[in-house]
């Protein structure tokens, strides 16, 4: 991900939401994913959680905290447990949704989501049956929120 945030620094803004976590040991401790922590029962241990993840793994992207209200956070809204990635156009739409599958996210997801921003942000171009002159638009700036909750 880190990869293709620095190829669309300039019009893409790349952000992460931490939700629940997705192997805790207390609920779902499945293979050599189980997170060395029980599942977040405040904010204030979702937020710790959070930062301990983007320090040990120097995430660069920016990383927001999903609340602990259910019927706010975005995790349920979205349908984003246990990982989930989304660009968010300019209106506010979804036009892209990756998905892993049991091993995590195989490499034709990055490989579609490179293709789909790339087709996003292409300058348009417009014509008019008297003229073949032809105008571009300024790029448009869009986004994607990587919602996360499990480890590498």
């Amino acid at each position: 991900m880190h990869d293709l945030q620095e190829h669309f620094k300039e019009s893409v803004q790349f952000l992460a939401i931490y939700i629940s976590e997705a192997h805790a040991v207390d609920e779902w401790p499945i293979g050599s994913k189980v997170a060395p922590f029980e599942q977040h029962r405040t904010l204030e241990e979702r937020l710790t959680v959070a930062n301990k993840f983007v320090t040990d793994f120097d995430y660069k992207i920016t990383t927001l905290v999903d609340n602990m209200v259910p019927e706010l956070c975005f995790e349920r809204q979205m349908g984003a447990w246990p990982e989930q990635f989304y660009i968010i156009d300019k209106k506010g739409l979804i036009s892209f949704i990756g998905t892993p599958n049991e091993q995590g996210f195989p490499p034709s997801v990055f490989r579609e989501l490179k293709e789909h921003l790339t087709k996003a942000l292409a300058p348009r171009t417009t014509g008019t049956s008297s003229s073949s002159v032809a105008s571009t638009s300024a790029p448009r700036k869009t986004g994607i929120l990587s919602w996360f909750g499990k480890r590498k």
